[in-house]
């Protein structure tokens, strides 16, 4: 059969134009050629390309579907028409002769696109003067162009629409899912804030001398002298005279004094280490969560519901006891009456008491409830696996957990205590994140917003 006189064009497709791109039968023929006829070749290496991908996860089904083309063209040995038109387009098989590769220098047969190019020379159907190659791929398109054969890259409508990537997979996986789960588990949020700049600047204080250590003792006595009370008979019937006072001063002076001072670098490393956190958990779906568990933990961190002020003075001395002769009725104190918790309202099963973990529960998280907690980390500046938080959220209807967690970034470094503190103004030299909050509550007498550091039991005010 004479194709150049039958068909007013003739081309052959690289193998991306079958795997890549759309069917043969849904490409836009008219932009190469208006009316026709026009004839599609198929040449062997093509052929066996798109065969050895039909196992492919991705391009399986296309190979499989060209596979399908080109047997309709073995089985009836004639072109086949794929395009009614116009143009028509008609797909056949093409053989080659046997490649003499000693006459084709410039391609390497271990090569598939120079192989192609090779076939298209030695075609039976038609003469390589009369086809064009049809490929996206530089190689090949340059190839051909060097021997003489002409050469064409399609427009960007022939491709099929990118295929997306494994985490697009991933991500419209996780869509379907959670679209699933909306419909018959609780959404939970759950929202970590570190409330100061970061990294939190922490000190190291080295342990102090015996120089220094005598040094803090004395001016705590000092501060702090024992009082003289007199013993006459009269005091003690006018209830002016306590006779533990001198027991309990002891006390004061052998434990309270004692541990301020062995306790002092401590204190003020962890005064500095204070930083406020938001915890916030949010039931965002349509389900409510039944039996809410909220876990936090922490490494090298500490919780606690207030503010600790460390008194750099040190403890305060106890005072005689004034027992006036007329004593009032003593009302005996019962036990408390226990906290009713609702089953909706958020319950602390383990309490931020200078702790390493918290604990909270609820019956029954209702759609669009929110609970947020602020609470007051301490970082430990000698920890060496350092610093993080974690908040780890759960219900009995819902799979799995949801987690938020945050390593602190902190930079750390070592002072004398006399870089930090000030002794004769019991005044900090440093700024650190509470150290306003500590000011503006005591200066407005909030004394209920901090905690205050005690140096012993029955410590007084």
């Amino acid at each position: 059969m004479d194709y150049k006189a039958k068909y007013f064009r003739q081309y052959a497709i690289d193998t991306n134009i079958a795997l890549e791109c759309r069917p043969l039968a849904e490409l836009p023929w008219a932009e190469l050629e208006g009316t026709g006829p026009i004839i599609v070749w198929l040449v062997p290496t093509v052929l066996r390309e798109v065969d050895s991908k039909k196992r492919d996860g991705r391009l399986g089904s296309r190979s499989r579907e060209f596979n399908r083309l080109a047997s309709q063209c073995i089985d009836q040995s004639v072109p086949i028409t794929i395009v009614r038109g116009p143009p028509q387009v008609d797909v056949a098989i093409c053989s080659c002769r046997r490649i003499d590769w000693e006459l084709y220098s410039d391609l390497d047969r271990a090569e598939n696109d120079d192989r192609i190019v090779a076939e298209l020379l030695n075609a039976n159907e038609f003469d390589a003067t009369s086809i064009t190659l049809l490929s996206f791929d530089t190689n090949p398109r340059a190839k051909c162009k060097n021997i003489g054969i002409a050469a064409h890259r399609p427009s960007e409508a022939w491709l099929l629409s990118p295929e997306p990537s494994p985490q697009e997979k991933e991500l419209q996986r996780l869509k379907s899912r959670l679209a699933v789960l909306e419909k018959t588990e609780p959404i939970l949020r759950v929202r970590l804030d570190i409330l100061a700049m970061e990294p939190v600047e922490l000190v190291r204080i080295e342990a102090l001398t015996v120089d220094e250590r005598n040094a803090l003792r004395e001016r705590v006595l000092n501060r702090n002298p024992q009082i003289r009370q007199s013993d006459d008979v009269m005091s003690s019937v006018m209830g002016s005279y306590d006779p533990g006072y001198d027991g309990k001063y002891k006390k004061f002076v052998r434990d309270f004094v004692e541990n301020y001072v062995a306790k002092f670098s401590e204190n003020l490393e962890k005064q500095v280490a204070q930083i406020p956190a938001v915890i916030e958990v949010e039931n965002t779906g349509e389900i409510r969560a039944e039996n809410l568990i909220i876990e936090i933990t922490s490494s090298g961190v500490t919780f606690n519901d207030k503010v600790i002020v460390y008194p750099i003075g040190g403890p305060n001395a106890p005072k005689p006891s004034r027992n006036p002769v007329y004593m009032p009725p003593i009302r005996l104190l019962r036990g408390a009456a226990p906290v009713h918790v609702d089953r909706h309202e958020i319950e602390l099963a383990v309490e931020p008491r200078r702790s390493s973990s918290v604990r909270a529960q609820c019956q029954d998280f209702r759609h669009g409830q929110k609970w947020e907690r602020v609470l007051v980390l301490t970082i430990d500046p000698r920890a060496e696996a350092g610093n993080s938080v974690c908040v780890r959220t759960t219900a009995a209807n819902m799979h799995g957990e949801v987690v938020a967690s945050r390593e602190i970034q902190t930079s750390v470094r070592d002072v004398r205590y006399s870089d930090v503190v000030e002794l004769e103004s019991s005044s900090y030299k440093l700024d650190f994140p509470v150290k306003d909050f500590i000011r503006e509550a005591l200066k407005a007498r909030e004394f209920d917003e901090l905690e205050f550091e005690r140096f012993g039991e029955n410590e007084e005010d």
